[in-house]
């Protein structure tokens, strides 16, 4: 996939990997049937930010 500077820019911006690990990830989770100490094993084509939480 071919991007602009822009698009590169927003992706691999810092800001995006803490809303996706401090926002998304816990909404995820909070809406998820997963035991509280549950496993998700994450495949996807981009790199990944969240941590072992």
């Amino acid at each position: 996939m071919i991007v602009n500077k822009l698009e590169l820019l927003l992706m691999n911006n810092p800001l995006r990997a803490f809303i996706q690990d401090k926002l998304e990830a816990k909404r995820l989770r909070e809406l998820s049937s997963l035991p509280t100490k549950g496993v998700v094993l994450e495949i996807g084509c981009e790199k990944s930010n969240t941590n072992n939480q």
